[in-house]
């Protein structure tokens, strides 16, 4: 009887075991904090777009609802310098300095899936 136990809780974890083996041989430790860094330098700067948004819309209470909403469930030794930074270039930032920021986020963004449109395009 313990043998057949010990035998199904081997079967349920060989295939843990080979995901974990594929995931540190596969160099998966790299791929994972370039993910993790890649969102973190991607959320500030779209943060500071809908938070200039809003604040050219004249929703100043919205602009402060959206910072909250994303790091409220981030741990505080991380998220205040980030929201204090988000805080400070908002502040800071005159009108037509945030009217740039709006036309060349909407730039590079068109930009950029124009260049994954034409990329799958000429892959079909």
């Amino acid at each position: 009887m313990l043998e057949r136990i010990r035998d199904s809780i081997k079967w349920w974890l060989r295939p843990i075991k080979e995901a974990l083996l594929h995931f540190n041989n596969s160099d998966g430790w790299a791929m994972a904090s370039h993910v993790a860094l890649s969102i973190m330098i991607a959320i500030f700067p779209f943060l500071i777009f809908a938070v200039s948004l809003t604040g050219l819309l004249g929703e100043d209470g919205l602009s402060e609802q959206i910072v909250h909403l994303v790091f409220d469930y981030w741990p505080d030794t991380i998220a205040e310098p980030i929201v204090n930074e988000i805080e400070a270039v908002v502040a800071t930032a005159s009108k037509g300095f945030m009217t740039a920021l709006i036309f060349l986020f909407l730039m590079a963004a068109i930009f950029i899936f124009g260049a994954e449109y034409n990329s799958a395009q000429e892959k079909a």
